[in-house]
């Protein structure tokens, strides 16, 4: 059964299952502790899964071979943490502090810091892997081990293989090869190798920004729009600065819509005229090159957690209504055109819809956890697009963003690249990121076949020419 109530930061409406005791806020991304009145299920029965376990050595090998954004984007969408957590584990891995020898408790104290507490572990030559089992306790959360520590230790040495105290004290070259729990087979102790793009495909045509607060950099950027003569707007994620940019890239102005707001997404009319935003579950309109406020598009009680532009210079967004999802789509006066609800659930009911998009005949595609459903325009289900996993040919790793481009074809922005699909959902291509790239929250796409990426962990705007 799924429960409603508010974050204390935000207050947005968060619906919370009882199998869970903390939740994260979709709107400003702040972990909360869910009421112990609606807990029912104590976490000390929650158990040790195979997923979890799987996602846990994909982890460790990423972080081993210095592959610290993806492991911390698979680390964060595998347990539902904050970047900053994730980051600070994989970080911890990758430097060998959470390794043999030692049993590591993750403490978050009431100021939200978390802190990292060690005790000795005699006779552990492998790997330690931490299984998050979150439970409130007096002056903060603690992740503590889950199941039988025996019983976790036997499946990990079964899987990867434990090494004796002599063998443990060994240099890393005479040590064997670590194991693949998914597979149960031998990975060889070389760097994963990154997907490339056919350059043909999508060369990349302009890359700017750098981390900072300064006229041209970027703080926890995540929005971006073009217009329809190349300028570029981007939104910091947490204190509503907005940028513009020429089609160079060059810097021509910045404004701010508000402090304490989250904007999650944006758009730009192809005129200029008006920037279209999603900032405190509404939809908002402002005058695009001054950031003066015009209009609420949405009333408060409607909660739209996307927003995205169709093709007819309307938009659709995405509302959760309990436990339901309502697709709306609007023309350009604002006039509701049409509206889909349970999209998402008639699929499966435990999938929640996370973000929105419409094709060029507004056909839908929905972003439902590591699952993209592709609706006609009816709202009857065409199919489901691939699927999210490690196959770098074809699948997508941790999906944040959609788009679709002039032709039909589907762009999915996930950890490290942007997979391509087309109408019928065959896999085309990979569009890698360029370093230090690793996640995007949002991409778009022009008339002109132009995809831009706001690239949030790299600092930087990227933009690709389509074929």
């Amino acid at each position: 059964m799924i429960h409603t109530f508010h974050c204390p930061n935000c207050h947005a409406s968060l619906d919370h299952d009882t199998s869970e005791t903390t939740v994260r806020c979709p709107y400003c991304n702040t972990t909360v502790i869910v009421p112990e009145a609606l807990r029912q299920r104590s976490a000390a029965n929650t158990t040790f899964t195979d997923s979890g376990m799987s996602a846990l050595l994909s982890v460790t090998q990423l972080a081993r071979h210095n592959q610290l954004a993806e492991a911390a984007e698979i680390y964060r969408y595998a347990f539902k943490v904050s970047q900053t957590e994730a980051e600070q584990v994989v970080r911890q891995i990758a430097s060998g502090t959470m390794g043999a020898s030692s049993t590591t408790t993750i403490v978050l104290g009431e100021d939200g810091r978390q802190v990292v507490r060690r005790a000795g572990w005699a006779g552990c030559g492998v790997v330690l892997f931490i299984t998050l089992l979150t439970f409130g306790l007096a002056g903060g959360i603690w992740i503590a081990m889950a199941g039988s520590m025996a019983a976790v230790i036997s499946t990990i040495e079964e899987a990867i293989g434990a090494t004796s105290p002599t063998t443990a004290n060994e240099p890393p070259s005479q040590q064997g090869p670590a194991t693949s729990l998914i597979r149960g087979t031998a990975v060889p102790d070389t760097p994963t190798p990154a997907p490339t793009a056919t350059p043909a495909f999508a060369p990349l045509a302009l890359q700017f920004g750098g981390e900072g607060t300064g006229p041209g950099k970027f703080d926890d950027t995540r929005a971006i729009g073009v217009d329809g003569a190349g300028q570029i707007y981007t939104a910091d994620y947490s204190d509503g600065r907005v940028q513009l940019f020429d089609p160079a890239g060059q810097f021509i102005t910045t404004y701010s819509l508000g402090e304490d707001i989250y904007l999650p997404t944006l758009f730009v009319s192809r005129d200029g005229a008006n920037l279209f935003v999603l900032h405190s579950g509404r939809v908002w309109q402002y005058d695009a090159q001054t950031g003066a406020q015009i209009a609420p598009l949405t009333s408060n009680n409607q909660l739209v957690q996307d927003l995205a532009p169709t093709i007819d210079g309307g938009w659709v967004t995405l509302q959760l209504d309990g436990q339901s999802d309502v697709i709306t789509r609007y023309n350009a006066q604002g006039e509701v055109v049409a509206t889909f609800r349970d999209l998402g659930r008639n699929y499966d009911n435990d999938l929640r819809p996370q973000r929105v998009i419409m094709g060029n005949q507004f056909d839908i595609y929905l972003l439902t956890g590591g699952a993209i459903l592709h609706f006609n325009p009816e709202g009857n289900l065409i199919d489901k697009v691939s699927s999210e996993g490690r196959d770098e040919e074809s699948q997508y790793a941790s999906p944040q963003a959609l788009a679709v481009d002039t032709t039909g074809r589907l762009y999915v922005a996930g950890s490290q690249n942007v997979k391509v699909y087309g109408e019928d959902g065959r896999y085309l291509a990979t569009i890698p990121y360029p370093a230090p790239s690793s996640v995007a929250f949002n991409i778009t796409i022009t008339l002109a076949d132009e995809l831009f990426v706001m690239d949030r962990n790299g600092n930087q705007v990227l933009k690709y020419d389509l074929p």
